[in-house]
């Protein structure tokens, strides 16, 4: 049984011999390792296991929360506020959906939806308030990044082999939602390992290296070099073959922000670690790096980009019949039109309101995160963590002008988790903050040559 470490702050949520890391390490493992496209059938679309294993979470949250009757942590108090403010946006549009005349597929789409924020908000509220500790919290990021390691991976497997094999698992009472179909892209076909597109997929990658990053520079000490770093060299050789134009755009505009941290020295490296992933693609795939670059520089007579365009008009038809509160939430289905577009989806769901709060909640994650990095020691652990966990929400961000990214279950999952970290540091950085030689115990040593580039720097 999990014991509380000294001086922890008062957080440790436990009942039924369940302690807050090892319900949101099961919900990791779940959503990473159980095929999306497996559902318990009554539920639909949100009937995956994570997605049930986080409406269970709301309910011991919320019995936790009656119990105890605690005001909220004030370390958290941004994310907090931007969930409730996101959860009553998004519970607007939903009721708006009920003043208007509405098929029966729409409300089940509306339900559907409401059902998952539901799910999502109940992992965020576990995190932000039951992990007890900065070594509770670096075991889940741990586990994050092996998790995502392992589905990088299974991505590349299907790469080179040109099968999915997720068709094979079979799991009493959970049904396939649909069909698996493989995507192709310029004569490859895309992996999309336990997510149910590749551009998901590729989101996911994306979500997962800062974080993958992060735990093999600042993870338990005694591992081997091979055991810190075998999830990230997974999942960066998972993001070309993607063959995503949102992996790209999502890396480009998340990586920075951990990069910009590190010294010199450390930047060389990975310049010319990339420079070598490039160079083994250029031999070992023939045609992959010009794909790569033709997904970009022919953009104008793209297929997908020109689907993406052509959706405008047809989106601003809906947005303009509902302005304010949208046509309700989650009731503009696939069906109608692929808008490969979350910001669009939101403005016709949750019209201007819901875009708004959707930002704003964005936004108080990346604040939370920033204030961390402000008041921590540059390249320490709360420092590290703190922008690798805003890479990640950067990232999922990111794929809402190309992307349905809250219509597919892995993203929205791991990102609600995710922002929920932010939350939990923030409240454990706010109850004690670190000092150099108490972060050590979650952090390598600073070398000599770190520090003197440090210096240099």
């Amino acid at each position: 049984m999990y014991a509380e470490p000294a001086g922890a702050p008062a957080a440790d949520w436990r009942i039924w011999r369940f302690d807050a890391t090892a319900v949101l390490s099961l919900y990791v493992w779940m959503f990473a390792f159980i095929p999306s496209v497996l559902v318990f059938a009554p539920l639909g679309a949100a009937g995956t296991p994570a997605q049930m294993l986080g409406i269970l979470a709301f309910l011991w949250w919320a019995a936790e929360r009656l119990r105890r009757g605690e005001r909220g942590h004030a370390g958290g108090a941004t994310v907090r506020f931007g969930l409730t403010a996101y959860a009553w946006g998004m519970t607007a549009a939903y009721v708006a959906a009920a003043t208007r005349p509405i098929a029966p597929l729409e409300i089940n789409g509306s339900d559907r939806s409401l059902i998952s924020l539901v799910a999502w908000s109940g992992v965020l509220l576990v995190a932000l308030d039951g992990i007890a500790s900065r070594e509770r919290l670096a075991l889940l990021v741990h586990r994050i990044a092996v998790s995502g390691g392992a589905v990088g991976a299974l991505g590349l497997i299907q790469f080179v082999t040109k099968r999915q094999w997720i068709d094979l698992i079979q799991i009493p009472g959970l049904s396939f939602n649909f069909d698996l179909e493989t995507v192709s892209r310029s004569g490859f076909d895309r992996p999309a390992g336990t997510a149910t597109h590749p551009i998901e997929f590729g989101v996911i990658i994306a979500m997962c290296l800062p974080i993958a990053i992060h735990d093999a520079l600042h993870g338990r000490e005694g591992r081997s070099v091979l055991r810190r770093w075998w999830p990230v060299a997974a999942l960066a050789m998972a993001c070309p073959v993607s063959i995503s134009r949102t992996t790209i755009m999502c890396l480009v505009l998340s990586l920075p922000v951990v990069v910009a941290a590190w010294p010199r020295h450390r930047r060389r490296v990975m310049y010319l670690v990339t420079l070598g992933v490039l160079v083994v693609f250029y031999e070992l795939v023939p045609g992959m790096l010009g794909t790569l670059a033709g997904m970009f520089t022919g953009i104008s007579t793209d297929g997908s980009a020109k689907s993406r365009t052509d959706s405008y008009a047809y989106a601003f038809e809906f947005i303009g019949r509902w302005p304010i509160f949208g046509r309700g939430y989650g009731t503009f289905l696939p069906q109608y039109r692929i808008l490969d577009n979350m910001a669009l989806g939101v403005l016709i769901g949750g019209g201007v309101v819901g875009l708004l709060l959707t930002i704003w909640f964005a936004r108080a994650a990346i604040v939370t995160a920033v204030r961390i990095m402000r008041s921590s020691t540059r390249g320490m652990w709360s420092d590290s963590l703190s922008r690798s966990l805003a890479a990640a929400v950067i990232s999922a961000f990111a794929s809402f002008g190309t992307f349905d990214t809250m219509g597919f279950p892995m993203v929205p999952c791991l990102l609600f988790l995710v922002v929920g970290m932010i939350g939990a540091l923030a409240r454990i950085h706010a109850a004690d903050p670190p000092q150099p030689a108490a972060e050590s115990r979650v952090t390598q040593p600073v070398t000599r040559a770190e520090q003197e580039d440090r210096h240099v720097d």
